[in-house]
């Protein structure tokens, strides 16, 4: 999972009464202080997704119900056999979409999915943050007009009495992630405006903005329903500003939601977590230290690493992040040198894990990306 850093710092959040089209519930503007963090650079796939499904078997709601919500060109209806792998029904496929994000996912599956990778959803201030940057822009591009250069929206492809004809941004419904190059925002995410809604960690409350802390703000403790944020290939462009907010209902499972995964920095240092075994009391720890990190290309770097395995009870395997790569094993050296090769984004973030028979350890890393544009 690629990520890009978002420093700490204050940042506007909201709208104030000048900005055309804003709602009630994005005022006040007011000024946010955030901690640092890291932010997918995309939104989660359906590659990645399927990589998750796999290693633990988990079903969605919607496979779990057996429908979910399709736009049919007229209106919004429950279909049978609408889920993850088949977004419009049982007879549609993501064969073909397997960098499309994700959609058919309703809050507690992206919620389990960010767990499992060792990351959580963003806060709503945090995803604000990373869409628009610390000037309060309207949109991550900045306050020009959105077009089909920049976001995936309801244009001249969609199927809506609503749909700006003379935007033509190449899709009826999603599209891949990372197409919009001028819609990126100041940190690098791509699709913070349009393609798919994003789920946020947040419960709604249309008035929060007016108590809200202004220190790292959580949302209300409590609520009814989850906020999504940046609009999608179903609405008019507009609503992709990036203040922009609504809520959803968390068991809403539909084709134009998705979401993205966050990772704070004081939780992603290199860390050892041991285990013990009930049956053995032996121990098993896993650590990390960073030899060297060399460019490749202009937009790909390599990290060499050393592993080192404590305890255990013999042979183990140390595999790296979710889509479960052996890095080494089954074996029982216990230095391990690893390189591994990172594309773009502004770090490199990531899980190893150890397993020795019925214990299991891990350690996170980051590394910031270096600047790669001179190489030749």
């Amino acid at each position: 999972m690629v990520m890009v850093y978002v420093p700490a710092g204050e940042f506007l959040m909201g709208s104030t009464n000048a900005e055309q089209n804003a709602e009630d519930d994005e005022k006040p503007q007011r000024s946010v202080y955030l901690d640092a963090f890291y932010i997918g650079q995309y939104p989660v796939t359906n590659e990645q997704f399927s990589r998750f499904v796999d290693a633990v078997g988990y079903r969605t709601d919607a496979e779990q119900a057996g429908s979910g919500w399709v736009w049919t060109g007229q209106a919004w209806e429950l279909v049978q056999g609408a889920n993850w792998r088949h977004p419009s029904g049982s007879g549609s496929s993501i064969a073909d979409k397997m960098d499309h994000p994700v959609v058919q996912v309703t809050w507690d599956d992206a919620n389990a999915y960010c767990q499992w990778t060792d990351k959580r959803l963003p806060t709503e201030a945090e995803w604000e943050k990373a869409a628009r940057g610390t000037s309060g822009w309207s949109y991550p591009w900045g306050n020009s007009a959105p077009d089909g250069q920049r976001l995936n929206s309801c244009d001249a492809n969609c199927e809506g009495d609503w749909k700006v004809s003379n935007i033509d941004d190449g899709y009826a419904t999603t599209s891949p992630v990372g197409q919009y190059e001028a819609g990126k925002s100041p940190y690098g995410a791509y699709d913070m405006a349009g393609n798919v809604w994003e789920w946020v960690a947040d419960w709604y409350q249309d008035d929060y903005y007016g108590r809200a802390p202004q220190r790292n703000p959580q949302g209300p403790s409590a609520g009814e329903q989850r906020v999504t944020r940046g609009g999608s290939w179903y609405n008019q462009p507009w609503v992709g500003r990036s203040a922009f907010r609504t809520g959803l209902d968390p068991d809403v499972r539909d084709y134009s939601i998705g979401f993205r995964c966050v990772l704070a920095t004081e939780t992603s240092t290199p860390t050892a977590t041991p285990t013990v075994s009930p049956e053995t009391g032996k121990a098993l720890s896993l650590e990390h230290s960073i030899g060297w990190v060399n460019c490749t290309s202009v937009k790909t770097y390599e990290i060499q690493f050393t592993l080192n395995v404590y305890g255990g009870t013999g042979t183990h395997t140390i595999y790296r992040d979710v889509d479960s790569q052996v890095v080494y094993g089954p074996g029982t050296q216990r230095s391990i040198e690893y390189v591994l090769e990172w594309g773009a984004g502004s770090a490199a973030v990531g899980t190893f894990y150890a397993r020795s028979g019925d214990m299991r350890a891990e350690t996170k890393f980051f590394v910031r990306s270096p600047d790669c544009k001179d190489y030749q």
